[in-house]
């Protein structure tokens, strides 16, 4: 679904669900027809929280992707790595890979991951 106000009411803007999430989405688009769109904010290097993995900020997590990849930071890396955090915390809490110790860690997840406090219930 797409949010357009008529210039008239307010500036021209189109938000559609991941449709600007990637640079290489917007870059498809062609000339400037990606001004204007917008995505939701699942991750952005703004955020106020912290790896629990290396005490790394958001920023200093999107600053490391830009200088090893060459390209700009993507709004995924915060729920990609978010993920990685809750699995390595799970299995040290775990301490085992025996499905049942798993599941039971999982569901007592309770923590600040690098896109902010994570509890499962």
């Amino acid at each position: 679904m797409a949010t357009v106000f008529p210039g008239e009411l307010g500036p021209k803007v189109a938000t559609i669900g991941r449709a600007a999430m990637f640079p290489a989405a917007v870059e498809a688009l062609g000339g400037d027809l990606g001004l204007g769109v917008t995505s939701e904010a699942l991750w952005h290097p703004s955020y106020p929280f912290k790896s629990s993995l290396t005490g790394e900020t958001s920023k200093q997590i999107a600053d490391a992707y830009e200088a090893q990849s060459g390209k700009p930071w993507i709004v995924s890396i915060g729920g990609c790595y978010s993920g990685f955090e809750v699995v390595a915390d799970v299995l040290k809490r775990a301490q085992t890979l025996d499905k049942e110790a798993i599941r039971k860690a999982f569901a007592e997840t309770n923590m600040n991951t690098l896109q902010g406090p994570t509890k499962f219930q």
